[in-house]
């Protein structure tokens, strides 16, 4: 989820987080990350640019609303996060929740998917997600 940073809700930090769902083994090969846009806002690419220095994370793509980060693996019993900024470019009422995607690259079956959302505190926005379970692994923003 993401938490506005300051009154004017001109910037925001966000975070995304996944997980391999109970069962699903102990490690994975490459997972897809796809992280949705809220509309007007822009992704901050000084901030996507540093998420490489996971060095977990292999590649970044921006394309149309979206970003795909692409990640070696995921390990059972953990949780990888990701946190970026995104910056307003045009003011928006009613902001709506926008779709993340996590999957299995070459299981694409193997995915899990949450809305993400914008909110003032790190109550009001949460996403987790655990993979290979839908629902599975929702929880705030700490």
């Amino acid at each position: 989820g993401c938490v506005f940073e300051g009154a004017d809700r001109s910037r925001a930090r966000c975070r995304f987080c996944t997980s391999l769902a109970p069962g699903q083994g102990s490690l994975t090969g490459q997972v897809m990350m796809e992280l949705g846009l809220f509309t007007g806002y822009a992704f901050d690419t000084a901030s996507i640019s540093s998420l490489l220095a996971n060095t977990r994370l292999k590649r970044i793509d921006q394309d149309q609303g979206k970003t795909q980060v692409y990640v070696d693996y995921l390990k059972g019993g953990e949780e990888l996060c990701i946190v970026y900024d995104i910056i307003q470019q045009l003011v928006t009422q009613n902001l709506q929740p926008v779709p993340h995607l996590v999957y299995e690259y070459y299981s694409p079956d193997r995915k899990g998917a949450a809305m993400g959302h914008v909110a003032d505190t790190y109550e009001g926005a949460g996403l987790a997600k655990a993979l290979g379970e839908p629902g599975a692994h929702v929880g705030p923003v700490g």
